[in-house]
C-alpha cells in the first residue's frame, strides 16, 4: 500500500503552524494520487520532495518552489508542486509567511 508521509513543516511569519498542518493534509488524497500514478509504470518509487512556499495576505500560495528532492520523478514533483498551489490557507496574521514542508513517499512494498 502506497503511503505518504506528511508531517509537520516549518512557518515562518504569521501562519498557525497547526493551521497550515490541517489543510495540508486535507490535500493527503491530492498528493497521494500523483504519486500512485507513477507507482504503477515504477515500482518501489520511493523518496522526499521538500517544498517551499509563501502564503500571501489572502491565504493564497505564492513562489513555491523544491528545495530537496530524492525521488528524481519530474511527474511526481510537478503534480505536487500544483496540488500546493492550489491549496487555501487561513489568512496570515501581519502579512505573509513562509513554509518549507517534507513529504515523504514509501511504496509499501
Amino acid at each position: 500500500v502506497p503511503v505518504i508521509v506528511i508531517n509537520d513543516g516549518e512557518s515562518r511569519g504569521g501562519c498557525d503552524r497547526g493551521e497550515v498542518a490541517k489543510s495540508v493534509k486535507r490535500r493527503a488524497s491530492a498528493l497521494r494520487a500523483c504519486y500512485e500514478m507513477q507507482l504503477l509504470s515504477k515500482p518501489g518509487l520511493h523518496g522526499k520532495v521538500e517544498v517551499q512556499w509563501t502564503i500571501d495576505p489572502a491565504g493564497r500560495v505564492r513562489g513555491q518552489k523544491m528545495v530537496a528532492n530524492t525521488m528524481h520523478n519530474h511527474a511526481v514533483t510537478d503534480c505536487v508542486m500544483r496540488t500546493i498551489g492550489r491549496i487555501r490557507f487561513k489568512a496570515p496574521d501581519g502579512g505573509v509567511c513562509v513554509i518549507q514542508w517534507p513529504f515523504v513517499f514509501v511504496s509499501g512494498g
